[in-house]
């Protein structure tokens, strides 16, 4: 079994209790308030209790290990530092499992000068298995952070325990919803082929200094890694006819970014 089959079989045999889990402890409410954290985490990918550790939504090489590197939350314009942007993963899915699949894709990255060499199938399919990984990482993520007023513009107190994801208008404020999204992010995990999905992943070569990223949960994700010159955007529902009209619709939403 390589690493990827074992992400997705320990996340297919564990996606009930995980869901269940972050269900109970992060989206139901009682009384108009939120639950207490617990005092057990368990790992997000296959549910175990033992040895938890801190996994990085992004890996250190995607943002270059720098510590002041951040990126935003729509719902409240905050920054977060990506050194510090962790999730909880029990420490054979962090170290053996996911540390690893994430070293096979920065070989990927490595391996290749674009737009002379463009990626084999193979090497998509990895590339978009890492992508719906990061999805389902930034979903958890902002269910399990609580919103916070931005510094300057008024107190919001009664929001101060609900959970990002609940307040992001796209899913209208609807736990049904947010829970319906990370069944979705997680299942698309377990999903062994991509073939019908290699149009979805567009990538660009880009001159671009800095790193650069920006999402929207089970959507898109677009990511800059400047010390490989490449830009990745996939779209995790919508199925091209071809890579020029997800090319196409992929400019569209980044020019729109850009020129906020």
């Amino acid at each position: 079994m390589n690493t990827f089959q074992a992400i997705r079989t320990n996340a297919r045999n564990n996606r009930k209790e995980i869901i269940s889990f972050l269900e109970n402890h992060y989206l139901i409410r009682e009384h108009g308030k939120s639950r207490t954290r617990p005092v057990k985490s368990i790992c997000i990918f296959c549910s175990s209790d033992q040895n938890i550790t801190k996994e990085h939504v992004l890996p250190r090489w995607a943002f270059e290990r720098h510590p002041n590197r951040t990126f935003k939350t729509i719902i409240n314009g905050l920054s977060h530092k990506y050194n510090q942007t962790t999730l909880l993963a029990c420490k054979n899915c962090n170290t053996n499992l996911l540390s690893k699949f994430e070293s096979r894709v920065l070989e990927i990255f490595s391996n290749h000068n674009l737009p002379n060499e463009f990626f084999k199938d193979d090497e998509i399919s990895d590339i978009i298995r890492w992508m719906q990984i990061l999805d389902y990482k930034f979903q958890v993520f902002s269910l399990l952070t609580r919103f916070r007023a931005v510094a300057g513009k008024g107190n919001i107190s009664f929001l101060s325990d609900y959970s990002l994801s609940v307040l992001d208008p796209a899913i209208e404020y609807s736990p049904v919803k947010v829970l319906r999204n990370l069944r979705r992010s997680l299942n698309r995990i377990t999903v062994l082929s991509k073939n019908k999905n290699i149009n979805s992943l567009v990538v660009f070569k880009t001159s671009n200094p800095d790193i650069s990223f920006f999402h929207k949960n089970n959507d898109f994700l677009f990511l800059e890694l400047p010390h490989h010159q490449v830009a990745i955007m996939y779209f995790y529902e919508l199925i091209f006819p071809d890579v020029f009209t997800a090319r196409d619709h992929a400019m569209n939403l980044i020019k729109n970014h850009y020129n906020k």
